[in-house]
């Protein structure tokens, strides 16, 4: 009896799990949900905060500055962005990043690159490896 209530609450739980999951929406985004200027408050070096690599907060803490005629700067450069897809940022000298997660004033973003495109020394570290970069933005 008492593994058939097992099973019973089991069952409920993935349902309601089921439920949960289902209820998440997409994320639609338009060039004008992020016009403005962002910093950045956190960034992941494949899952790994960035400070671990550099104690210098200027290396990973960035102004990102988005304009209507898609023009962007970001810290030391600059170039085109476009929202792709309803869901991913494009930076011309960057890359292309997916938007995972948005609310008005914050957003993250997640993309790869490697070492030389993020423009960092990293002294051996990551030569020729693809870097899964995570970057959360506060306005």
């Amino acid at each position: 009896m008492k593994k058939n209530i097992n099973n019973l609450y089991l069952t409920l739980l993935l349902c309601l799990f089921a439920g949960l999951m289902s209820c998440s929406k997409p994320i639609v985004l338009e060039e004008s949900d992020l016009l403005g200027s962002w910093k950045s408050e956190n960034m992941r070096i494949n899952g790994i905060p960035a400070s671990e690599y550099a104690s210098n907060p200027s290396y990973y803490q960035y102004a990102l500055g988005l304009q209507k005629d898609n023009f962007y700067h970001l810290n030391y450069s600059a170039g085109e962005w476009s929202i792709l897809n309803n869901n991913e940022l494009y930076l011309s000298n960057r890359g292309t990043f997916k938007i995972i997660s948005f609310r008005e004033n914050r957003f993250t973003i997640e993309g790869e690159m490697d070492a030389a495109k993020l423009n960092w020394a990293f002294e051996g570290l990551f030569e020729n490896e693809t870097l899964v970069i995570t970057e959360d933005y506060y306005r």
